[in-house]
Order: structure tokens, then sequence, then C-alpha cells
């Protein structure tokens, strides 16, 4: 943690912004460990390994999800993912580096940008060299969560803040941040419409919302709802929205969206494998510009019914 994020976080409790800095430990990067105090509401707030805890006591969905990943860890066969799934994650980091090559007219230089449910960083990391950047979780693993920032500073020369927060109560000013990035978290949270309204008041006027990889779930989704149904046996809470959910949800905080399918999209529908597969080796054979404008026709249509994921970008009204 460094001194200058005092200047945006509020006290999650009493939503204060007076804080009484005690630093116990510092490196030549940032202060290693310490203690902040509201001086408003007298609440205590550690701060270990660089990371700031700005939270007492997360709610039982929170506690829950912070559990699955702990027994994730430790359970070695979890983390043994089948192919199929090998394969969808590395589609998922590629859309996600294509799109921000895509929309990099947003990332010009100097920005204040958060991440909510960072997870390992890497996509942090790499907005962090450029950008003053903070990243958001529960999870504060050194396997898949806040700690592996550590390693992504050192090795690569770069900083940026990390926060054990939840979503739904961010404790920083309104108007904090330029953009807010997601990506594959915000159905993670327990609560959409609070959420994106915490997300509406932390963004800066003509801020934006960036969503990468987020799930939908359409009518004839069989495969979708029962991969949801198994990640909340394990504890984790992924929610399954359809598209009208989401666009309701946006409407309601006043955000004005524009939905994408991903640049990867045939390589992603080819792995449903049947007529999906057929669909999308056909398509391939036909000229680029005849792909391109099937694509954008299918877009809603392919949300509506099947399950899938979407980026998006969302403006502050």
């Amino acid at each position: 943690m460094r001194k200058e994020i005092l200047g945006f976080i509020l006290c999650p409790y009493c939503k204060k912004a007076n804080f009484k800095l005690t630093e116990q430990s510092r490196n030549d990067i940032e202060i290693r460990k310490g203690r902040l105090i509201c001086q408003r509401c007298e609440n205590i707030f550690s701060i270990h390994d660089g990371i700031i805890y700005l939270h007492k006591k997360f709610d039982k969905i929170v506690q829950k999800e912070q559990e699955a990943h702990i027994r994730m860890i430790k359970d070695e066969n979890s983390l043994q993912f089948s192919e199929i799934e090998i394969k969808r994650s590395k589609l998922a980091i590629k859309n996600t580096l294509s799109f921000l090559k895509r929309t990099e007219s947003c990332w010009t230089k100097g920005k204040k940008i958060i991440e909510l449910g960072s997870g390992a960083c890497w996509l942090i990391s790499q907005l962090a060299k450029n950008h003053y950047c903070v990243a958001l979780d529960i999870n504060i693993s050194s396997v898949n969560g806040l700690m592996v920032a550590d390693t992504l500073t050192r090795n690569n020369n770069i900083f940026f803040e990390r926060v054990n927060a939840d979503m739904k109560n961010l404790p920083f000013k309104s108007c904090s941040f330029d953009i807010v990035i997601i990506n594959a978290a915000l159905h993670h949270s327990s609560d959409l419409p609070k959420t994106l309204k915490e997300i509406y008041r932390i963004l800066a006027s003509g801020g934006q919302l960036v969503l990468i990889n987020e799930p939908v779930i359409g009518y004839l989704s069989e495969s979708g709802r029962k991969r949801a149904i198994s990640f909340k046996k394990m504890g984790f809470n992924e929610e399954m929205y359809s598209l009208h959910r989401w666009v309701c949800a946006f409407k309601d905080a006043g955000l004005n969206y524009k939905i994408y399918l991903p640049d990867n999209i045939l390589d992603i529908i080819k792995l449903k494998g049947g007529i999906f597969k057929v669909f999308s080796n056909a398509l391939r054979l036909t000229p680029r510009f005849i792909e391109t404008g099937v694509i954008r026709l299918i877009t809603k249509p392919s949300l509506i019914i099947f399950d899938g994921c979407f980026n998006a970008i969302i403006h502050k009204n």
C-alpha cells in the first residue's frame, strides 16, 4: 500500500474518509504492514503484505465463496482441469487481450482503473504499466488471489494497489475511477443491482465500465445451467443471468451499454461440438465481410437462446 490511496478510500461502515495510518513495516516499494484507523467510527483495518483489508466481516455468501477458494487450492484434484476447460480458458484469455486491443482508445495513459474480482491479478498487472491501478477481490490466496501481486510487481517492475473487500460495498469515494474493469467476475455478485449502483457511484463523470467474458444463460442452455449448479455445489456464488436480466440491471443503474460478442466467437462456438461445430466451420469458408455480418446479426439472438459470453463497454450517464 502507498499513501496515495488514502486520497480516495472510504470506511465501509461510516462512509467517511478520515483515516489515521500507522506504519509497522515497509520496503522500497510500499507499506507492507500497518493499520488504518477510522477516526469517525474507530473501526480498525489491517494492512498485511501490502494488502488493505477494508472490511471487518464479510456476509455469509462471501464467506462461503472464500472457503471454496481455500478448499480448491488444498484439493489437488480440483486444480486438474479437463481438456475442454483448458481450451475454454485459453479462448477467454485470447478474447480478453483482443478486446483490450479493440478498445484501445479507452486506455489513454494516466487513467485511474480498478479491477473488481481481480483474482490472480494478471489483467490489472497489464494495465498497471500505463495507469494508476487498484485490484479488488475477496480472495487473498498466493495461488489465485491478491497475494500473487507480489510476484507480478517484482518480475515486471510495476505497482498496483490491492484491496480485500466486497464489490457490493466498494470502499471508495464517489467519482474515484475513470474505468472499472471486470473479467468474468460480475456474475459472482450476490446482488447485481446493488453492485452496479456502487460501480456507478465510484465512476467519474463520463467513466466507463468494461465487462469481459461475462456469461449469459439462454432459454435452451442446459450445459450452462449444469455448469452453474456444479460451481454452486462447490460453494462459489455462480449466478447465471439471461441477457434480459443483464440489460435491465444496466438500465436500472443508469448505465448506457453496448454489447459485443468475442472476436473469437467462432472458436468458442466450435467447442460446443455437433451442429455448432458445423456452423462455425461453414462460416469460416465465407468471405470475411459475410462472416462479420452474420456474427453481428446473431449477437442478441444467440445470447437469448443459447449459453455464451459477452463483452461490453458501459458508460455512466
